[in-house]
């Protein structure tokens, strides 16, 4: 569910304020990167964003919260599909500090403002060093991978090469307004399914990606995306693990009543 973000007290009774640090040095996405608590990130986000409308995306979940939980701020210039730049930034959720964990950034060319690919790509290599794996093309995303303090990654044991761990987590993709937002992210609320024990490593790291939208072999669109996955991982399983002991609470509860109960007159 998303709803336009208001200034007012009232945007701010989801997040779960965290205090944590962040080294300058961890990948960004035009300034903004993952760690940071949600309460600074939207500051950030709204002094960005200027006249430009943020939404937020939310869930209520009792378990966690009596409030309803933001899990994600989207800026545009107010239709996501068109504009010339969008952004996502999606939160941690509840029992822990809510803190950002994935920033995703689209840029679109107007016709006769599209670039080369190759520069696109020199950019690319400029802020974030040389692709992990295949060089960045069309059809090829670019990949970076960095350890939580914004170190490049060594190859984790047992995963053979970086392409292996290119199925795990998000891709670069703004995926708000999708009709099929599963296939870009995370569930929130459900566990992480393994999906081949030989990329399981990867979750350990903070994943670069990015691609371009093909327009007569220029470049007209820019999708760039920081997501840390062992941030995710360690909230996402934090999360779930409160989800089942809500439940769990709940069905005890309803069998202690039922067991306080006199025996029926038979």
């Amino acid at each position: 569910m998303r709803a336009p973000v208001l200034i007012a007290a009232a945007v701010y009774i989801a997040f779960t304020f965290g205090s944590c640090s962040v080294s300058a040095a961890t990948p960004d996405v035009a300034g903004f990167r993952t760690g940071i608590p949600a309460q600074e990130a939207y500051e950030a986000l709204k002094k960005y964003a200027g006249a430009r409308p943020i939404k937020n995306a939310y869930m209520n979940l009792p378990d966690l919260s009596a409030k309803p939980v933001i899990h994600e701020l989207d800026m545009s210039d107010g239709d996501v599909d068109n504009s010339a730049e969008a952004i996502e930034i999606h939160f941690t959720l509840p029992p822990g500090p809510q803190t950002v964990w994935r920033v995703v950034r689209r840029l679109r060319f107007l016709p006769g403002k599209e670039l080369l690919p190759q520069a696109v790509v020199a950019s690319l290599r400029e802020k974030y060093g040389p692709e992990a794996q295949q060089p960045m093309a069309f059809t090829i995303d670019g990949m970076w991978w960095f350890t939580g303090d914004g170190k490049r990654a060594s190859l984790p044991p047992g995963v053979g090469q970086f392409a292996n761990c290119s199925a795990i987590g998000p891709g670069a993709m703004i995926s708000w307004g999708s009709t099929n937002p599963g296939l870009v992210r995370y569930d929130l609320i459900q566990p992480l399914q393994a999906l081949n024990p030989q990329q399981e490593p990867c979750r350990g790291l903070v994943k670069v990606s990015a691609n371009m939208t093909n327009g007569n072999n220029l470049v007209s669109a820019l999708t760039v995306e920081v997501a840390d996955l062992a941030l995710e991982t360690r909230s996402h399983q934090a999360t779930v693990a409160a989800l089942a002991a809500g439940a769990n609470g709940r069905a005890k509860a309803v069998l202690d009543h039922a067991a306080a109960q006199k025996k029926p007159d038979l």
